[in-house]
């Protein structure tokens, strides 16, 4: 091993000379300078040819990286479709669409969004069992508190439509004490309102100043 570490040092050392000398005699011999500025001259260019192939090299890997996914558009153009139809009250096409978007998707930052769209589409056509699926699956995708909050809130409302009213208070009432939803004031009021109701379908106290601080919100 030492013969071959000695032998491919010495051929290292020959490659480096034979690498930059070739080119400076080169240079030497078209300009007409001396041979240290032909040396100078000729490891400049290799450097500037270096930096100039990773500069092309860190390009590429940004264009690669910042370039659009297919997938990604075609999800994010099925998500705005789903939503539309949720607008014109179309809540089974919405559930198709919103199915396809889930398959053809393979970003996990959009499926907190797929999951709700499922969810709300679920809830307004009455197939509860299914929108609490997807709402739980949201829920646990989501990263941002006040989001959490709000999915917490769908699915109080999904219970309230079950009329589970015992089940909906218990999920609703932690919310109202979250610092980030009190922040969102329209969020909130939505809180207070569905607690409310919650509230008064048990006969429990406070249903009513819930509701008119709801409403004054």
């Amino acid at each position: 091993w030492l013969v071959v570490g000695v032998c491919f040092s010495i051929f290292f050392f020959f490659s480096i000379v034979a690498y930059f000398l070739l080119p400076s005699v080169f240079i030497k011999w078209i300009y007409e300078c001396s041979f240290i500025k032909a040396i100078i001259a000729a490891v400049l260019s290799y450097f500037a040819a270096i930096s100039l192939f990773l500069l092309l090299f860190l390009v590429m890997v940004i264009t690669f990286k910042l370039s659009p996914n297919k997938n990604d558009e075609k999800t994010y153009a099925l998500l705005q479709m789903a939503n539309i139809q949720q607008k014109i009250y179309d809540f089974s096409g919405s559930e198709l669409t919103a199915t396809e978007a889930y398959k053809e998707n393979t970003n996990k930052a959009y499926l907190p969004y797929i999951y709700n769209t499922l969810g709300i589409a679920y809830e307004e056509q009455n197939i509860f069992d299914e929108a609490l699926k997807y709402y739980n699956k949201c829920y646990h995708d989501t990263l941002k508190e006040v989001e959490k909050c709000v999915i917490k809130n769908n699915i109080g409302v999904v219970y309230l439509s079950m009329h589970k009213f015992h089940k909906a208070k218990t999920i609703l009432e932690p919310l109202i004490n979250n610092d980030s939803l009190q922040h969102d004031s329209p969020k909130f009021a939505k809180v207070l309102d569905n607690l409310g109701y919650a509230y008064l379908k048990t006969n429990s106290a406070n249903s009513f100043d819930l509701l008119n601080k709801s409403f004054k919100i």
